[in-house]
């Protein structure tokens, strides 16, 4: 296994805010002149990552799905709520085309 000094992580890069039928409308906007540009360069940047040898590590949010380990103590975390959002087993926390994880690069859920 070779060594390496440095990590790239790539965070949310999920459906739910990426996808331009993603819940989560913060963020990359479906209408926003830069949103392809932005996940283009996204793509890019995994590829040359991945061509160098450095390792990627994957965030995700997700969520049991009936919320239950999730403490609604703020006014963003009531809006997924609302929403329906980052719930696990749902097409919303699955990685966006082109930024999901290659062969066996790690990734992390986190639930915040």
């Amino acid at each position: 296994m070779i060594e390496h000094s440095s990590v790239l992580l790539a965070l949310h890069y999920q459906n739910e805010n990426c996808h331009p039928d993603g819940k989560i409308k913060l963020g990359i906007a479906a209408d926003a002149p830069w949103r392809e540009p932005r996940l283009n360069n996204a793509r890019r940047l995994l590829a040359g990552v991945r061509e160098a040898g450095v390792p990627i590590i994957h965030v995700r949010l997700a969520v049991h799905p009936d919320y239950a380990n999730v403490r609604a103590n703020t006014p963003l975390i009531r809006q997924w709520i609302e929403l329906g959002a980052w719930r696990e087993g749902t097409w919303g926390v699955e990685f966006l085309q082109g930024l999901e994880p290659v062969g066996n690069e790690i990734v992390v859920t986190h639930t915040r």
